[in-house]
C-alpha cells in the first residue's frame, strides 16, 4: 500500500491490506499525520473473518458487544477526522474492548 500526500510517499507491506495500512501509518504518524480512513479510525479493528478478506474490512467495535455483520466497514473508505487515532491508541482500544467482553 502506498500514501501520498504533503509528508511525500511511504509505502506499506503485510499479511493483507489493514498490516499494509498499518505499516504506512507507523511511518507518518510521527510527522503528526494521519490517513482519514475506516483502518485508522480508533475504533475499529480486522477480525478473523475480515482478514480472511485480505484485511478490505474492519470491525466497528463497541466496548461489551461483539460485533456483527452490520458493524464491518470498508477499511479504506472515508472517516470522521475526530474518528482518527495512532496506531498505538487503536491497539490499545481493540485490547480495552477484548477485556470489556
Amino acid at each position: 500500500m502506498t500514501a501520498v500526500g504533503p509528508w511525500g510517499q511511504v509505502s506499506g507491506n503485510g499479511a493483507d491490506c489493514f498490516d499494509a495500512l498499518t505499516g504506512s501509518r507507523e511511518q507518518i504518524e510521527p510527522g503528526g499525520w494521519f490517513l482519514g480512513v475506516n483502518g485508522a479510525r480508533r475504533d475499529t479493528w480486522p477480525s478473523g473473518s475480515c482478514r480472511g478478506a485480505d484485511g478490505f474490512l474492519v470491525c466497528h467495535l463497541t466496548p461489551g458487544v461483539l460485533p456483527t455483520r452490520g458493524d464491518l466497514i470498508q477499511t479504506f473508505y472515508e472517516a470522521p477526522r475526530e474518528t482518527l487515532a495512532t496506531v498505538g491508541e487503536q491497539i490499545h482500544f481493540e485490547q480495552q474492548w477484548r477485556s470489556s467482553l
